[in-house]
């Protein structure tokens, strides 16, 4: 059975505490923020990078991460995400 859910993040944070797959990334409040998406914490691996300050699309990513999805801010100071993991 496939759970969807999602997590607005608008500052460093773990997004989700357990293993799972990282589908979407939508901006939720543009800006100049850009972020790393990061297995585990703030020295994990970088799954996926997001700058707030571009109409990219960030769909159907299928990226898995274990332990946990962090959400770490490398520049910027406005932006905010929306992040759809199952």
């Amino acid at each position: 059975m496939t759970r969807n859910a999602h997590k607005l993040v608008g500052t460093e944070a773990e997004v989700v505490g357990r293993s799972g797959k990282l589908q979407h990334v939508y901006i939720a409040l543009s800006g100049d923020r850009v972020w790393l998406l990061r297995e585990t914490d703030v020295s994990g691996n970088v799954l996926y990078k997001v700058d707030c300050g571009e109409p990219t699309p960030h769909t159907d990513l299928g990226l898995g991460f274990k332990g946990a999805l962090f959400a770490d801010v490398v520049a910027g100071t406005t932006g905010e995400i929306n992040v759809l993991y199952e």
